[in-house]
């Protein structure tokens, strides 16, 4: 009878045994389908955003000796919806749009002031310092964006920097003489690296225009009698 019941007792552990794996199997099938749903559910890790420089493409050629009067650069401001990281494109007329995966290193406008200080500096013979150091100076040069962006309304794409510009007497804040700038350069393709590099073409070119306009103005003015020069009238500032 001992032996008989030993083998009942085993039969009876096997077929709990039997019936755990079982139990352990169906609750592997409903669970693995729904740990697979809940990781697809997670939500992606966003691609890294690419950045760009805006730079002078070609190294300036050293800077001769300065002996223009010194200008100082205020910090060029910028119009609405230019004044974050985000690269601007256009599809249709009076409608922006950004790239979601690239975006400028600093905003424009802040990337443009030492290129203004050595631009000036080296090709129009000023004596340049940025406002943010504090020094006393003949002029002032206050800029604004107006406009920087990739338009796709052409092909291949292309890149418009526009840039206003007031030149300053600092003694006594009259504008001297003011202009607004434009370049219109072509993309070598329609992708956003691309229009960096046609905006950094028009960097180049309106700063170079900008500087002769400076140096213009000032030699103008120093051959023409202060006595003849109608009163400018009070700056009241690019914002």
């Amino acid at each position: 009878m001992d032996s008989g019941g030993g083998d009942m007792t085993v039969t009876e552990n096997g077929h709990a045994g039997m019936r755990a794996r079982r139990r352990a199997i169906r609750l592997a099938v409903l669970f693995v389908p729904l740990l697979a749903a809940c990781a697809a559910l997670q939500p992606a890790a966003a691609p890294a955003i690419q950045r760009y420089l805006l730079a002078l493409p070609v190294p300036a050629p050293a800077p001769a000796t300065a002996v223009g009067p010194v200008l100082v650069v205020d910090p060029p401001a910028a119009a609405p919806g230019l004044r974050g990281r985000g690269m601007v494109y256009v599809r249709r007329p009076y409608q922006f749009d950004y790239f979601a995966r690239h975006g400028w290193v600093d905003p424009p406008a802040r990337m443009l002031e030492p290129l203004l200080v050595q631009v000036l500096q080296r090709q129009a013979g000023f004596r340049t310092v940025p406002a943010r150091l504090g020094v006393a100076g003949d002029l002032r040069l206050e800029t604004r964006i107006l406009r920087l962006q990739q338009e796709f309304t052409v092909h291949p794409s292309r890149e418009r920097l526009v840039l206003q510009a007031w030149l300053i007497d600092a003694r006594n804040g009259r504008v001297l003489a003011d202009r607004v700038f434009e370049a219109l350069e072509p993309a070598p393709g329609n992708d956003p690296y691309s229009g960096v590099q046609a905006a950094n073409r028009a960097v180049a070119k309106v700063l170079t225009q900008l500087a002769v306009f400076c140096r213009a103005q000032v030699h103008d003015r120093a051959a023409t009698p202060r006595a003849a020069s109608p009163a400018a009238p009070l700056h009241s500032g690019p914002g």
